[in-house]
Protein backbone atom coordinates (compact mmCIF):
# COMPACT_ATOMS: atom_id res chain seq x y z
CA UNK A 1 0.00 0.00 0.00
CA UNK A 2 0.55 3.55 -0.65
CA UNK A 3 2.07 5.12 3.29
CA UNK A 4 2.96 9.00 2.96
CA UNK A 5 6.74 9.61 4.38
CA UNK A 6 7.44 11.15 7.73
CA UNK A 7 9.36 15.06 7.96
CA UNK A 8 12.21 12.71 9.52
CA UNK A 9 12.29 10.75 6.60
CA UNK A 10 12.83 13.09 3.99
CA UNK A 11 16.37 14.15 4.88
CA UNK A 12 17.36 10.37 4.41
CA UNK A 13 15.70 10.31 1.29
CA UNK A 14 16.90 13.17 -0.32
CA UNK A 15 20.60 11.68 0.21
CA UNK A 16 19.27 8.19 -0.96
CA UNK A 17 18.28 9.66 -4.05
CA UNK A 18 21.07 12.50 -4.72
CA UNK A 19 18.55 15.59 -4.85
CA UNK A 20 18.67 18.82 -2.55
CA UNK A 21 17.22 18.30 0.70
CA UNK A 22 15.04 22.16 0.37
CA UNK A 23 13.24 20.21 -3.08
CA UNK A 24 12.37 17.40 -1.39
CA UNK A 25 11.28 18.91 1.71
CA UNK A 26 8.95 21.42 -0.08
CA UNK A 27 7.82 19.09 -2.12
CA UNK A 28 6.95 16.63 1.05
CA UNK A 29 5.40 20.23 2.41
CA UNK A 30 3.19 20.97 -0.89
CA UNK A 31 2.07 17.20 -0.72
CA UNK A 32 0.67 18.50 3.54
CA UNK A 33 -0.70 21.40 2.02
CA UNK A 34 -2.76 19.87 -0.26
CA UNK A 35 -4.25 16.89 1.67
CA UNK A 36 -5.18 19.56 4.71
CA UNK A 37 -7.13 21.28 2.07
CA UNK A 38 -8.40 17.83 0.36
CA UNK A 39 -9.70 17.20 4.01
CA UNK A 40 -11.26 19.85 5.34
CA UNK A 41 -13.70 22.51 4.15
CA UNK A 42 -12.39 25.40 6.37
CA UNK A 43 -8.77 24.94 4.77
CA UNK A 44 -8.83 27.17 2.15
CA UNK A 45 -10.41 30.20 3.94
CA UNK A 46 -7.74 29.38 6.74
CA UNK A 47 -4.69 29.22 4.22
CA UNK A 48 -5.93 32.82 2.63
CA UNK A 49 -5.87 34.33 6.08
CA UNK A 50 -2.38 33.09 6.37
CA UNK A 51 -1.31 34.53 3.28
CA UNK A 52 -3.29 37.54 3.42
CA UNK A 53 -0.92 38.06 6.68
CA UNK A 54 1.82 37.15 5.42
CA UNK A 55 1.61 40.20 2.69
CA UNK A 56 0.63 42.41 5.12
CA UNK A 57 3.70 42.07 7.33
CA UNK A 58 6.03 42.04 4.77
CA UNK A 59 4.99 45.37 3.93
Amino acid sequence: GDRRAKKEQVAVMAKLFDVEEKELMTLWLASQINELINSNIFAIEALELVLKKQKEMAK
